[in-house]
């Protein structure tokens, strides 16, 4: 990889906004080898079909504790009833071996890298339309179209079995996405707060039926910022103006 430095895109949105399916379509579309996915720590149970050492590594509360108590946590964050981490060293590295990764974090973590890393870190959110209506202050009213499709999706991913057992026990559907709602308002209005206050956010719209398209505009922003070109691997994607 030609590449001056290595970069780090901090990819947040919502819980259900699309972030898994965006990553595996990315890897899916240029290969494994191209970008790289930094996992958090977490002691969330697994879900279904989740393997760790992609987006998480697994591990449990005394995991946690000890890696904190070694420091190793450039930030950590409680996300509904467990909690997610970022390990200082797994930025670094990418940064150090001029590679090109992903992490997941919410506004408040990527703002701490930002903070932390600079210039050498992109903050992207992922939303389920474009940036005016991630500005619109009736964004948090579960009426206003973009947010009622992100409850959509909630509900959907649940039907599928997409969250853990112990994530959804005891809970009816409307609760359930009522709760995961909590810290997505609050996610959502830090990063109105951001965008309105000019800071440097860079919102990744994610359709309905268009996470095709949601790649094409990242690898768009990845040739912008790093000068990388990505082609499409594989038939599938042969029609898409990369």
């Amino acid at each position: 990889m030609n590449i001056e430095s290595g970069h780090v895109f901090i990819l947040s949105g919502p819980s259900g906004v699309g972030k898994t399916t965006f990553q595996l379509e990315l890897l899916n579309t240029i290969g494994e080898k191209k970008v790289q996915i930094i996992p958090r720590y977490t002691n969330r149970k697994r879900r279904p079909g989740e393997e760790s050492g992609f987006e998480y590594n697994f591990t449990s509360d005394a995991g946690i504790l000890q890696k904190l108590f070694a420091n190793d946590f450039i930030h950590i964050e409680r996300w509904g009833d467990f909690y997610q981490a970022i390990e200082t060293s797994s930025i670094s590295e990418i940064i150090e071996e001029r590679k090109i990764g992903i992490v997941l974090a919410s506004t408040f973590g990527a703002a701490r890298l930002q903070a932390e890393f600079s210039d050498f870190v992109t903050c992207l959110y992922m939303w389920t339309g474009d940036k005016t209506s991630l500005r619109d202050p009736d964004c948090l009213k579960s009426d206003f179209p973009q947010t009622k499709e992100l409850r959509d999706r909630i509900l959907k991913k649940k039907l599928e079995d997409g969250f853990s057992e112990f994530e959804v026990k005891s809970l009816d559907s409307e609760r359930f996405i009522d709760k995961r709602m909590v810290d997505n308002n609050l996610d959502i209005a830090a990063i109105n707060g951001r965008l309105r206050g000019q800071e440097k956010v860079t919102v990744l719209p994610n359709y309905r039926d268009d996470i095709l398209g949601t790649v094409k505009e990242f690898l768009d922003i990845v040739e912008n910022k790093c000068g990388q070109v990505f082609k499409p691997l594989n038939k599938k994607h042969e029609d898409i103006p990369f």
